[in-house]
């Protein structure tokens, strides 16, 4: 998607929505899913937005999911990732608990990423 600021640049929002039924992603899966459409790839956006639903976490798989969008995008260190925050209520993992299931916890999860070319760093310096 292309988006025109009245008197702004326009911006390339690459914008993915999957339900998972309580499965769980690998990074070269969402790798293709990203870039795989000369189209409608996510290379070099501005910003970077996936949703989805219906993610299976365990013990088991909770680790290979921590900052999957680190894993995934081609230019990492070219974007500040919302899998950084310290905030999460999972380390390095976007994601929020819907429901528990028998085989563990189903969340809904929204990775975000935004290019460092449209960041400004609130204290001066370049480290965004």
């Amino acid at each position: 998607v292309k988006v025109d600021w009245p008197g702004g640049p326009e911006l390339k929002v690459w914008l993915g929505f999957a339900k998972l039924g309580e499965k769980t992603p690998s990074a070269a899966v969402l790798e293709r899913f990203f870039y795989s459409s000369a189209d409608a790839s996510a290379e070099n956006a501005d910003v970077i937005a996936l949703y989805v639903t219906d993610l299976l976490l365990t013990s088991q798989n909770v680790e290979s999911m921590r900052n999957m969008l680190q894993q995934v995008l081609h230019n990492p260190a070219d974007y500040c990732l919302n899998e950084h925050s310290p905030n999460l209520p999972i380390r390095n993992i976007p994601a929020q608990l819907a429901k528990l299931s028998d085989r563990g916890g189903r969340y809904v999860s929204m990775w975000v990423a935004v290019h460092k070319r449209n960041v400004e760093s609130l204290d001066g310096d370049d480290d965004v």
